[in-house]
């Protein structure tokens, strides 16, 4: 049976309640994470991008520049 254990645990996920001091804190020991926001005391984190988003998005952009 495998186990698996996370490394490094996110010190907050979506929809926590925190402070401004505990987010700021929490967030100076994840620099791995690239965007969070506390908003009313609520930690709000977007979901991750996927390659094939990035990839159409890329071509979505380019197709409206040569329009443009």
């Amino acid at each position: 049976m495998t186990h698996l254990v996370q490394v490094n645990p996110l010190l907050f996920e979506p929809g926590d309640r925190l402070s401004l001091n505990e987010f700021l804190e929490r967030w100076e020991k994840m620099p791995e994470l690239k965007f969070a926001e506390l908003i009313d005391g609520t930690v709000h984190m977007p979901s991750p991008v996927s390659y094939e988003h990035g990839r159409r998005d890329s071509q979505l952009h380019l197709l409206l520049a040569t329009y443009a």
